[in-house]
């Protein structure tokens, strides 16, 4: 193909990508919710240190930091997901509109 020639129309591309998106959605929701535990986990811990707090309260502090940001995390991801997919389905209606307006190609006799 050289500059100037026509692009082809390719349904095959569209197909792969609305794949892919929903590979990628699939997996959306785990790296937050991991990440927001792990950063609730580290931000429980630092509350610790200056507030000197031990034992159950310092657990509880852990606790509920790891669980409130996790749960963002999981919030964060799931929305995400769900743009993802939701990108994936218009992309699939372009591949199911261009097949269903094509003109028909005259057959040879």
């Amino acid at each position: 193909m050289s500059y100037g020639d026509p692009v082809q129309y390719e349904p095959s591309i569209l197909q792969k990508y609305a794949d892919r998106l929903y590979s990628k959605a699939s997996s959306a929701v785990a790296l937050p919710t991991i990440f927001g535990f792990l950063l609730g986990f580290a931000g429980g811990a630092a509350l610790i240190a200056p507030t000197q707090l031990s034992g159950n309260s310092a657990l509880l502090a852990i606790s509920i930091g790891s669980v409130v940001l996790m749960l963002a995390g999981y919030a964060i991801g799931s929305e995400r997901a769900f743009k993802l997919r939701l990108e994936a389905q218009r992309t699939m209606c372009q591949i199911s509109i261009e097949r269903n307006t094509r003109p028909e190609r005259p057959t040879s006799a």
